[in-house]
């Protein structure tokens, strides 16, 4: 993160904060608010344990583990669950299923059985050559509290999970009287107010092959940043190197021409929704869907052939590409 325009006079006013939750690196960025610095951090360290006691698939005392245990039977889950499992449905079906949480069983057939930070050097994995997710993976009853997963299915709400605490974190952080701030969840963004009154935020953009270098910017005053892609989260199998963007149509590492996608937009769940469709579909399939259903974002994407390509779209944040 950067600013092309470097407010001297505002700069000393800005406080920042960066720690470790939900298996990433979380930062937090913020100008001027009449509440004591530490009195922020705690908030926020508060609220990112809350969701991870919530989301994470590595505890299981989480409410998600619970969930998943509960396969098959009807589950009363909180008002937080409730709405961000509703949101996945929601999008599910916006992105034709290829979002889709119920992807739990391809990950740990792929070797991403624990935090990622843990896994080992080389992991050894059983025989298993795909499958599909089931057409109706759960069951939402809104009236009662209520979610009922299919027989069988587990869930992973990890991407998700992330844009969805940064929103939250960012609501947050506006109630209290914070103008201008940043909430950065593991590469999920929520900005506002720009970086200065006149100046955007400058999310710089990773080159997806090197890891020195940034490939461009994208310039945002309010709205919402996320980036997925191939060649983050990898590890080395003993049946080749596996990623974390899960295909539901096979249930294994999806194989798509497009290798990074970095959406900027109005909302950061949509955002991170549409990079990982977008990478899991590739440019054959994922571009008209995208023109088809029109969401309030645009999208970077890089393809394994070196090419890269913007998708523009509507949105009240504009953002601006710099390349």
């Amino acid at each position: 993160m950067r600013d092309d325009a470097e407010p001297v006079r505002e700069r000393e006013t800005w406080h920042s904060f960066e720690f470790q939750a939900m298996n990433t690196t979380m930062e937090a960025a913020w100008f001027g608010c009449e509440r004591d610095e530490a009195d922020i951090r705690e908030l926020l360290v508060n609220e990112l344990a809350r969701s991870e006691r919530m989301f994470s698939r590595f505890r299981p005392d989480s409410e998600l583990s619970r969930l998943n245990r509960s396969a098959g039977r009807l589950c009363l889950v909180s008002p937080d669950m409730l709405e961000l499992l509703s949101m996945a449905v929601e999008y599910g079906a916006q992105t034709d299923g290829i979002f889709c949480p119920a992807i739990l069983d391809g990950l740990l057939a792929a070797g991403y059985t624990e935090s990622f930070e843990r896994l080992p050097s080389s992991v050894r994995l059983s025989t298993y050559t795909g499958g599909h997710v089931p057409s109706e993976p759960l069951r939402i009853d809104a009236a009662m509290s209520s979610v009922q997963l299919f027989s069988g299915s587990r869930i992973d709400l990890g991407g998700i999970a992330k844009s969805w605490t940064a929103a939250k974190l960012a609501q947050r952080l506006k109630r209290i009287g914070i103008s201008r701030g940043m909430i950065n969840a593991g590469g999920d963004l929520a900005l506002w107010g720009g970086y200065a009154a006149n100046a955007p935020w400058i999310v710089d953009i990773q080159h997806p092959w090197t890891e020195e270098e940034d490939a461009g910017s994208v310039a945002v005053y309010d709205g919402a940043v996320a980036t997925s892609g191939t060649r983050g989260r990898r590890w080395m199998t003993d049946r080749g190197e596996m990623h974390h963007l899960i295909d539901p149509r096979t249930m294994l590492p999806s194989r798509s021409d497009v290798v990074q996608c970095t959406v900027a937009g109005d909302n950061p769940v949509e955002c991170e929704i549409w990079s990982k469709t977008l990478c899991i579909l590739g440019t054959e399939e994922g571009r008209p869907l995208y023109e088809k259903r029109k969401p309030h974002c645009s999208a970077l994407l890089f393809l394994a052939s070196g090419e890269s390509y913007v998708l523009e779209s509507d949105s009240a944040s504009r953002p601006e590409w710099r390349m």
